[in-house]
């Protein structure tokens, strides 16, 4: 924020200025800052929007050298390098319709700004799809420089790639692709991939701040004697805001004991229309950013977590919601093409796009008992040895036994890179595994497990599924 400048008496302008933080992207401030305590860390970043002491944008275009030099001066305190963009060049690189031209001009300013303060063996962290061109650019600027690159959004899938006519990094780019990597241009690029999760102690903090219980108790008292479903999602085609509503629709007219208890804008209109009375709305709809205690009571105060993202990364919210719900154990309806379906296991598992089975679901989680509620959210203290394979799906086992018998019974000498590429052509493309490869073996485990994933509570073992074949 700019605030009035001030005149000295030598005639010159001081520019004053103030910062505070920008609401949402919890997930990805947690992991730049918990660098902070073991590296010397640098944000470089576009300035975004500026606002006068009345909140009035200020355009990018009406920054003079001065104003800027005063913002970078300001910033620079505070370890943080603004990246100054035209205002064309901002909308034509990030929006839908995205300019290639911006588009390379934008991640170029990026590159020369992160040369500018580079120092021999700094670590370059580069965030998400908006910046896919640094890496190659920055290797031309610093061929030693440690680069990073960190995809938040989800990957497509492997059948999106199917439809291209060349449709692997071998045939696309020319290189060759191991399970640790793809050897590009003489080099080792690590490939794989790193959920990113909270900063729970944060949450935590945040979610026991005194300015939050008030709003609980508030929210508690206008919604009294009803049901709470709580969902987060950005305004974007993945983030199944209009499946959700179908959905919920769907669940007041089969459940209709619940009802008196098109586009986002007109659907929820028409639900609130055909289900709503005088003093009953079935959705609240908040299309604005809320103040972070608040936040933290919505989630508190709710008895349902609702999730249902047609393709998603790892949605934190679900976790902020799980850690919010440590008293009133409210069950979360997670869509399974969200990254945390994978480590939610406790939470209802739905497909967006199933609106009857959303419907059963709400209907389930708003009927089930508070054992039950309490037992999703709380592990059993016990020294007994369970298998959590039980629930999945390891019939996969046979398919890949079969593959082992033939390279290791009846191809003599046959070696471990003949049995992988079979594994990757045969296996990969139709079911759930993921295929690991040692020095003189291979294994095969479920996608779902690693071997960080086998200690549960009190030191539960998980008993993998996995079969070598050894030269």
């Amino acid at each position: 924020m700019l605030e009035p400048p001030k005149l000295s008496e030598d005639g010159t302008t001081t520019y004053n200025w103030s910062i505070r933080p920008r609401r949402g992207h919890s997930a990805l401030y947690a992991g730049i800052h918990s660098l902070a305590k073991d590296w010397d860390s640098y944000h470089i970043g576009f300035i975004g929007q500026i606002f006068d002491t009345e909140e009035k944008p200020i355009e990018n275009s009406s920054f003079t050298e001065d104003l800027k030099k005063s913002l970078q001066d300001f910033l620079l305190k505070k370890k943080i390098v603004p990246v100054f963009l035209e205002d064309e060049q901002h909308h034509g690189h990030y929006e839908e319709n995205q300019n290639w031209i911006q588009y390379r001009a934008v991640n170029q300013a990026f590159a020369d700004k992160i040369k500018e303060i580079y120092r021999p063996n700094d670590l370059v962290w580069i965030h998400d799809y908006h910046l896919l061109l640094i890496p190659r650019m920055l290797r031309d600027l610093l061929p030693d420089a440690a680069i990073g690159l960190f995809i938040h959004a989800p990957f497509p899938s492997s059948e999106i790639f199917r439809c291209l006519p060349r449709n692997n990094c071998t045939r696309i780019l020319g290189y060759e692709s191991t399970p640790s990597g793809v050897d590009a241009k003489g080099s080792l690029v690590s490939v794989g991939p790193f959920p990113i999760g909270i900063d729970a102690e944060r949450v935590e903090k945040q979610r026991k701040n005194p300015e939050v219980a008030p709003k609980i108790a508030a929210l508690r008292e206008l919604h009294s004697g009803k049901q709470i479903i709580v969902g987060r999602d950005k305004l974007d085609l993945v983030k199944g805001v209009i499946q959700k509503l179908h959905a919920f629709e769907k669940f007041l007219s089969e459940y209709p004991e619940w009802q008196h208890k098109r586009r986002v804008a007109e659907l929820i209109a028409h639900i609130n229309g055909t289900y709503g009375s005088l003093n009953y709305t079935p959705v609240h709809h908040l299309h604005s950013l809320i103040e972070q205690d608040e936040y933290y009571a919505l989630l508190s105060v709710a008895d349902i977590g609702l999730i249902t993202s047609v393709r998603d990364g790892m949605n934190t919210t679900s976790l902020e919601y799980v850690m919010c719900q440590q008293e009133n154990y409210g069950p979360l309806i997670l869509s399974e093409f969200t990254g945390m379906a994978g480590s939610l296991g406790a939470a209802i598992m739905v497909n967006p796009w199933d609106y009857s089975g959303v419907a059963k679901a709400i209907n389930d989680a708003l009927t089930m008992s508070y054992e039950e509620k309490q037992n999703k959210h709380m592990y059993p203290e016990s020294d007994k040895w369970i298998n959590l394979t039980a629930d999945i799906d390891m019939s996969w086992t046979n398919a890949v036994n079969k593959i082992f018998k033939y390279f290791t019974d009846r191809t003599q000498g046959s070696s471990v890179e003949q049995c992988q590429n079979h594994l990757e052509s045969a296996i990969l493309p139709k079911l759930p595994v993921e295929i690991l490869l040692g020095k003189k073996n291979l294994e095969v485990r479920p996608t779902l497990i690693n071997k960080k994933s086998t200690t549960k509570v009190n030191a539960k073992y998980l008993k993998l599924a996995r079969l070598s074949i050894d030269e």
